[in-house]
């Protein structure tokens, strides 16, 4: 490797010493090699996956948790998928774990390199793997690796532990000790969960979703939930083996995890599947060895189940949120190099945009106070977002310094962002905006929105004869044509305020654009009204239309954390507001935005009725 990267040859170094002492820890017993191989690792699973049974260990992560907060935000969050017509509806369960994801990834700490224990340095270099002391080994490190500073020239260990209880002290490490932490903290909730698995060095949990009546994949490293084919699609990871492990049995889960299933059985060659599937069942057997009669036939029937679901896996299709997975978001761009988890290059070009994230509430209510007449009290939802840091409530918070960020928002693919007033039913809220304003973001111009439109979602009650309809169940769009009232085509164009460059508008401005959408997580453009039945939220009804309030293309922010406002001419009172961006300022792999802001006054700053 004659001039390669110095950090890259480390990189590579250091996972190749990964690999062998995880191969090393597998205790292997009599067969050949590889199916040795294979029943330690199995087993070596089935074994970790009983610690997260010890109740004091699963008190000690409980009272590490905010429960109350998380239990409130997870019950809001069901609330808004009810009220707002969430399809399909969020469990509070679900919402939970979604809760528990977002909270674990800012409690844990990722390490690439840890810093340097005497000077404080970050530039630590890796030197290989050196052998646990007597109280490392006590705390249930199998291996230790070692750094050296190159400021002071001193060495720094970095002790793997497997244990949970030390893993939850240290609250660092790489993907084995955050799946083994979160594992923990999903049965400490007294959650169904199972550690899982894959051959080829990476590990996360699963969960069982009595609202889905399945198990869920959720990574905590990635904060990804239900993203079986991240590995796959988006790191571009050659599966072979993926087993989920819990008390109740070994599963091998491979099929959920793939689309190509016949070109995984090419590579599953280290035994024969007859064998593999034997090794599996026998250690399912050994796990549920001494269980009641009644609990063994419950089990066995979700055997089966599992088994039917997982069966007919591989002949789903792609779906367009599969189509935007990314590379590996965790780790240095050397390591994740190292390990070929980057993703596909061209993997852009293919992507469609993502279904939408779930209504959350924002907690804006003391924001009038520093920029008066803004909006609050509302809920968001975006195309996408990088969770937990980067998501749709960040760009409703007010705070420049943190933003939205959605991998769907390359380039062609258009992203959105949504703000619903809470209304009650019937109304439209608390009156129309006069402007709004968007702040770009920390880093990255490419990233920057330039063409994007300003939508409102206009509310009708039902007149006698659409009451008459909805009575009857009928609730079909109306085949009229009809658009929703709005001034002419020669309507004055939208204008920037005096502090920011005069953006030309399109002449489109305050024309129908489209419907509400008859799944809301995927907005659809069609210019006609919809007509609504009485729903699940307590409206009676009536026609809702998305309007065009403004429209600008060719958009620069001349630098960071700029913030451009731009005027509504003629304000319409809307229930919702959505901000479609359909051009980026340049070919990037997302969209991001520090703030967007709605107000309810002019320039002058007064109030309008």
């Amino acid at each position: 490797m004659e001039g390669a990267d110095p950090d890259l040859i480390l990189a590579l170094q250091l996972q190749a010493e990964e690999d062998a002492a995880a191969r090393a820890h597998a205790h292997l017993g009599p067969g050949s090699g590889a199916e040795a191989e294979l029943r330690g690792w199995l087993e070596m699973g089935a074994d970790k996956s009983m610690q997260y049974e010890d109740e004091g260990l699963q008190a000690l992560a409980l009272s590490l948790m905010p429960l109350d907060e998380m239990q409130a935000e997870a019950d809001d969050t069901a609330s808004l998928s009810t009220q707002l017509g969430d399809g399909p509806e969020v469990a509070v369960q679900d919402a939970l774990v979604q809760e528990l994801l977002a909270w674990f990834k800012n409690f844990f700490t990722w390490v690439n390199n840890p810093p340097c224990d005497w000077c404080g340095s970050g530039a630590t270099q890796p030197m290989g793997m050196v052998k646990p002391t007597p109280e490392e080994k006590g705390d249930g490190a199998g291996r230790v690796e070692s750094y050296r500073c190159p400021n002071c020239n001193l060495t720094t260990r970095f002790a793997r532990y497997t244990g949970p209880e030390k893993v939850l002290e240290t609250r660092k490490g790489r993907c084995g000790e955050w799946a083994n932490a979160f594992t923990l903290c999903c049965r400490a909730l007294q959650l169904q969960a199972r550690y899982v698995m894959d051959w080829n060095d990476h590990v996360w949990t699963e969960y069982w979703s009595d609202a889905q009546q399945r198990w869920v994949h959720v990574d905590p490293c990635e904060a990804a939930y239900d993203r079986p084919l991240l590995y796959e699609a988006g790191w571009g990871k050659p599966l072979t083996y993926v087993v989920a492990f819990n008390r109740d049995g070994v599963t091998d889960v491979m099929r959920r995890y793939t689309r190509s299933w016949p070109q995984v059985l090419e590579r599953r060659k280290m035994a024969s599947e007859a064998w593999f599937a034997g090794h599996v069942a026998r250690l399912t057997g050994a796990l549920r060895q001494g269980r009641p009669a009644q609990e063994l036939a419950e089990l066995r029937a979700a055997d089966a189940a599992e088994e039917a679901e997982l069966a007919a896996m591989h002949t789903l299709p792609l779906s367009s949120a599969d189509l935007n997975l990314p590379g590996r978001q965790t780790g240095s761009e050397e390591w994740k190099a190292s390990r070929g988890e980057t993703g596909p290059v061209a993997a852009s070009s293919q992507q469609a945009p993502l279904l939408g994230t779930r209504w959350r509430r924002v907690r804006d209510l003391a924001l009038p106070q520093k920029r008066p007449g803004r909006l609050c009290g509302g809920a968001v939802r975006a195309s996408g977002e990088n969770s937990p840091s980067e998501t749709a409530l960040q760009a409703c918070n007010g705070d420049a310094a943190s933003k939205w960020l959605d991998f769907g928002g390359n380039e062609g693919k258009p992203t959105w962002l949504e703000y619903d007033l809470l209304a009650p039913p019937g109304s439209v809220g608390p009156g129309p905006v006069f402007r709004y304003s968007l702040t770009s973001a920390n880093d990255f111009p490419d990233r920057d929105p330039a063409d994007f439109k300003l939508e409102g979602l206009i509310w009708a009650a039902p007149g006698p004869a659409q009451s008459s309809s909805a009575q009857s169940g009928d609730s079909q769009p109306s085949t009229s044509g009809a658009q929703a009232s709005s001034p002419s085509a020669a309507s004055p164009e939208p204008r920037a305020t005096p502090s920011t460059p005069p953006f030309k508008a399109s002449s489109q401005n305050q024309t129908a654009c489209s419907t509400l959408p008859s799944i809301p997580n995927a907005p659809a453009e069609a210019s006609r009204q919809q007509q609504v039945g009485p729903t699940a939220n307590g409206s009676q009804g009536g026609s809702v239309t998305w309007v065009v309030l403004d429209e600008q293309k060719g958009v620069r922010f001349a630098h960071r954390h700029q913030r451009l406002e731009f005027c509504v001419e003629a304000p319409r009172a809307c229930r919702r507001y959505r901000l479609w961006i359909s051009r980026l300022h340049a070919p990037a792999n997302c969209v991001q935005l520090a703030c967007w802001d709605l107000f309810q006054t002019a320039q002058d700053g007064h109030q309008h009725p």
